[in-house]
């Protein structure tokens, strides 16, 4: 692979759109038909369920992260909480939320530019 490292580029690439769009596809989407049932979607509300969505998408990774947080990669010392807080200017943290509001903006302005198509 090191001879090679477009390889591998390509294959975190495959890997990396292949959870981003099914995150979109099966927890975005569904999020945003319920929200729109329940309340008309605007910008703002589009934009902040976005970032919820990526903050949800975050735990798993927050989780395996405190697994490992201990002396020696063993048992954490804190409890998940308080290291979710000790880790909340992390950019990793943040890569998901902005993330989140991204795809939740980009949403937003090609359902907008549809609806306004279909006119």
């Amino acid at each position: 692979m090191n001879e090679h490292p477009i390889y591998g580029f390509l294959f975190c690439f495959i890997l990396g759109s292949a959870f981003s769009y099914g995150t979109t596809l099966f927890l975005f989407l569904p999020c945003l038909f319920l929200l729109s049932r329940l309340t008309p979607l605007t910008a703002g509300r589009t934009c902040l369920l976005g970032m919820m969505v990526g903050g949800l998408m975050l735990l798993p990774v927050d989780w395996v992260m405190w697994t490992s947080s201990g002396v020696d990669s063993g048992p954490p010392q804190s409890s998940f909480g308080v290291y979710c807080l000790q880790q909340g200017f992390d950019p990793i943290d943040w890569a998901f939320l902005v993330g989140g509001l991204v795809t939740a903006t980009f949403y937003w302005f090609l359902a907008k530019q549809q609806a306004q198509k279909n006119r």
